[in-house]
């Protein structure tokens, strides 16, 4: 709940122990590349020895709650599934069991906390990129600006879900 008309959000679903592994892209063939065709979104599948599983969908706000649903996991009782909201915080769940066909995992879209500080000492005119990505809520964010004639700069990240273990 909480996309706005129009507002979009990616969910996915994943072990925990998917970390180790290199999450696969998404197929195009060579004839949806030639036609310029737009990839599409949903996927999901299995790998690393059948003990992986992921899945994902795209949802698109309608100013009303939106329902979603994940197909072709493995049963298991590890996974997390994350709500990535363009604009807002990021919404983890863990130890999901998918034994079950688990319902009800919901999500309330939220604006999430900011981060902001100040860069000295760079290129004067170039462009510094800003990274900050929390490993126990599985949530990154980035900036990207440009130092003034002094090399200074200053930055802000929204959206930011809560955790105290950002880098």
């Amino acid at each position: 709940t909480g996309l706005g008309k129009g507002e979009w959000g990616w969910i996915e679903a994943r072990r925990k122990n998917m970390d180790r592994f290199i999450e696969p892209m998404p197929l195009m063939t060579d004839a949806a590349m030639d036609e310029d065709m737009d990839m599409k979104y949903d996927w999901c599948g299995t790998g690393g020895w059948g003990e992986n599983s992921w899945g994902g969908t795209e949802v698109v706000g309608t100013g009303e709650p939106v329902e979603y649903t994940i197909t072709g996991l493995l049963p298991a009782d590890d996974f997390i599934v994350i709500f990535r909201p363009e604009g807002y915080a990021v919404s983890t769940k863990t130890d999901i069991d998918t034994r079950n066909n688990p319902t009800d995992i919901d999500f309330v879209v939220s604006e999430g906390k900011r981060m902001s500080g100040m860069i000295k000492g760079a290129v004067p005119g170039h462009w510094i990129s800003i990274n900050a990505y929390s490993e126990s809520i599985y949530d990154g964010r980035y900036a990207e600006v440009r130092a003034d004639s002094d090399g200074n700069a200053t930055y802000e990240m929204k959206g930011l879900g809560e955790a105290s273990d950002y880098v």
